[in-house]
């Protein structure tokens, strides 16, 4: 669009040049619509592409898959030798589907009831959260949430600590084979909320292989790193990590990368901006 001045008092001429001022910005910038006001065109070849783009990022994950457990087991095995930890890593057989059989490695290690001490230690630092200042609310919050959960362990172990029915192997073998099934999603996950979208097929298998990389690699850790800890503190704290530093945790990781490739710039939206110029 190219300004001109206007010499005559056409309302025609007048009401064109006040619809084009609407996208104009106080610099005299183009405002492109806003991504949650645009429509999604349906078009037969994005949704044929979204399709074929998800089976072959998962065939080439499920091609893979006994690297990443022989991966996760080397991790493990490592960090066993380097901590000076007495356990062992072994493999646990876990069914994806009808047809997929994958070998999930954990660590077997144990854990105790807390002691008096660890006990004590955890209702005081429980008590206090309840009693933070009102600044910085979100944060606050979510420490709330976590005390009410820690809460319910304390009651738990003061009042029934030999009849807790998890222990430690089972815990590890769990988190590790729904870390699993989360990673295993994701092409399907995007296949359906993010291939059909207009961006490049470049753009999209970058973000997707990113965020299967890192969930590959931060999975093992997060876990190895609760199983450390559990070890050393005792069950206590078990249902804390599991509730919020575990699959949730994971989850919101999918959600953030996913929020971050929606704030990339798509093809229809650079064509909408330029017909606006």
């Amino acid at each position: 669009m190219t300004d001109k001045k206007i010499t005559t008092y056409d309302p025609v001429e007048l009401r064109k040049r006040i619809m084009q001022l609407r996208f104009r910005g106080y610099a005299g910038g183009v405002i492109a619509p806003h991504r949650a006001l645009l429509t999604l065109p349906r078009r037969i070849p994005d949704l044929i592409i979204a399709m074929l783009l998800s089976i072959i990022v998962l065939t080439i994950w499920l091609t893979i898959l006994p690297q990443i457990s022989s991966l996760w087991q080397g991790l493990f095995e490592w960090w066993i030798d380097a901590l000076q930890l007495e356990a062992s890593v072994t493999s646990s057989p876990y069914q994806i589907g009808s047809y997929l059989l994958a070998n999930v490695p954990y660590i077997q290690m144990t854990a105790g009831v807390p002691d008096c001490f660890i006990w004590s230690l955890s209702l005081f630092v429980t008590a206090i959260i309840f009693y933070l200042p009102q600044q910085y609310l979100p944060f606050v919050y979510l420490l709330r949430a976590a005390a009410i959960i820690q809460a319910t362990a304390l009651s738990y172990f003061a009042l029934f600590p030999a009849s807790y029915a998890y222990n430690l192997d089972n815990y590890h073998m769990g988190m590790m084979s729904a870390g699993l099934v989360l990673i295993s999603t994701v092409p399907i996950l995007f296949g359906f909320a993010y291939y059909i979208f207009d961006f490049s097929i470049r753009k999209k298998l970058f973000l997707t292989f990113l965020l299967m990389a890192h969930l590959c690699l931060l999975i093992p850790m997060q876990y190895l790193l609760q199983v450390y800890l559990l070890h050393h503190f005792s069950l206590l704290f078990m249902p804390v990590m599991f509730f919020l530093l575990g699959l949730p945790l994971d989850i919101l990781i999918v959600i953030a990368f996913y929020s971050w490739g929606m704030s990339w710039k798509g093809r229809d939206e650079s064509t909408h901006v330029q017909d606006l110029v």
